[in-house]
């Protein structure tokens, strides 16, 4: 492939201190190659893109979302819809979601083969959609109360065939829901038994897919961070000390704060910057821990910033953000 040169008045990069000044992209066939100033460019013999946009930086990643719903309220009954407006509904969420300078998401579960159908949207207007990685259809047990998972794994006959379900879609991810809504019963409490998570975890491990679980705290966190799950979603309620064995391990948690502020914001009127500053309370322990934390906006689409936001409020700083955010 041809080496394409693309210039820019000011680069910006989450790996540079500092932005630069008359900044240089080399791409090969998609991926960069070289990035830095245009006073240090090796001799790339490249083609220059006619394209000289005034600042380039990477797009933001959202880590936690779906395209079948929009949040917070009303999950249920949005898909009860026809395949024709949920699907017409999701182009508009993808054009909300790029045009919030956000480039690629993570799509954690919707139902049927929607993630396929999304994918596919996205691969043939990449201009108008995110880049999607899927995890699939979501797990979950027969009682627990989810919208956007439909694999429903009460036995372990059941989390074979439903995880055999996942890997055979072409998912990237396996997304499991280990405790409740923060919003229903106790949040903490494990939706699966010890031994049924385990070998869930354990099957997506050999089918090759990495591990995101829905896990506010409590024993189900316990098993993730032991069992080497790679992201923990939500985790409002993790204890110092799952929060320090996450840093020990590499366990990453994903921060979805602006959902929780924005329905506390609807039901009472408190101010929303206050709320999330209130919110991002895990978030602040989760740095203080050393964990590795990226945002998700949870289906709050068009309002990413939210996620940035809240992160800034728990202390980290605006490279931090940006780095956690692009990466």
């Amino acid at each position: 492939m041809t080496l394409v040169g693309i210039g820019t008045d000011l680069l910006v990069s989450s790996a540079i201190d500092e932005p630069i000044e008359d900044g240089v992209l080399i791409v090969d066939d998609g991926r960069i190659v070289w990035s830095g100033p245009l006073s240090e460019l090796p001799g790339f013999p490249c083609v220059w893109s006619s394209w000289h946009p005034p600042v380039l930086a990477p797009a933001l990643i959202d880590a936690h979302t779906h395209l079948s719903i929009e949040t917070p309220g009303r999950e249920f009954e949005q898909l009860e819809a026809p395949d024709a407006v949920i699907a017409t509904r999701a182009a508009r969420f993808a054009s909300e979601i790029v045009r919030s300078g956000v480039g690629g998401v993570r799509l954690l579960g919707e139902p049927g083969d929607l993630s396929t159908q999304f994918a596919d949207a996205a691969e043939h207007d990449p201009h108008g959609w995110p880049s999607i990685v899927s995890c699939g259809r979501g797990i979950r047990p027969s009682h627990a109360i989810v919208s956007v998972a439909d694999i429903v794994v009460d036995t372990e006959d059941d989390a074979r065939r439903g995880v055999e379900l996942v890997a055979s879609s072409g998912a990237d991810w396996l997304k499991l829901h280990a405790t409740p809504s923060s919003l229903r019963g106790d949040p903490i409490e494990p939706l699966f038994s010890a031994s049924l998570l385990r070998l869930l975890i354990e099957l997506g491990h050999d089918a090759k897919m990495r591990i995101a679980v829905h896990c506010h705290g409590g024993p189900a966190a316990d098993i993730c961070i032991d069992a080497g799950v790679d992201t923990i979603e939500h985790g409002r309620f993790l204890s110092d000390e799952q929060l320090k064995r996450m840093a020990d391990s590499g366990t990453t948690l994903v921060s979805t704060v602006g959902i929780g502020a924005i329905a506390r914001h609807r039901q009472s009127g408190e101010p929303l910057l206050a709320l999330l500053s209130e919110l991002a309370e895990p978030v602040r322990r989760a740095k203080r821990a050393g964990v590795q934390v990226i945002p998700g906006s949870d289906a709050i689409h068009g309002r990413f910033s939210l996620e940035l936001h809240a992160l800034e409020l728990a202390g980290f700083t605006p490279k931090e953000v940006f780095t956690q955010s692009t990466r």
